[in-house]
């Protein structure tokens, strides 16, 4: 389980990736400031951009929900100094 400080030093230094359906990773930006609840003490949701049509949102459960190209669904994210496809 990763924490919410850490996937935040992630998104700062460009080093969170989230996988697509084709197998590929792209790089996730922040899009919006990290929502967190007081009732809620353990839950967050940290908004993100990949590509130029996907958006979405890291949550708590240490899933991306993505809104996008081709429709709604969660994905796994990988926080990675290095392109996880193997591109340099």
């Amino acid at each position: 389980m990763t924490n919410r400080l850490s996937i935040e030093a992630a998104l700062i230094d460009g080093e969170l990736w989230v996988a697509m359906r084709n197998g590929r990773f792209w790089r996730a930006r922040r899009s919006g400031k990290t929502q967190l609840w007081k009732t809620r003490a353990g839950e967050f949701r940290i908004p993100i951009k990949a590509g130029m049509y996907a958006h979405g949102a890291v949550t708590h459960t240490s899933r991306v929900e993505l809104c996008g190209a081709p429709s709604w669904r969660a994905a796994d994210f990988v926080i990675s100094q290095i392109d996880p496809n193997g591109v340099q």
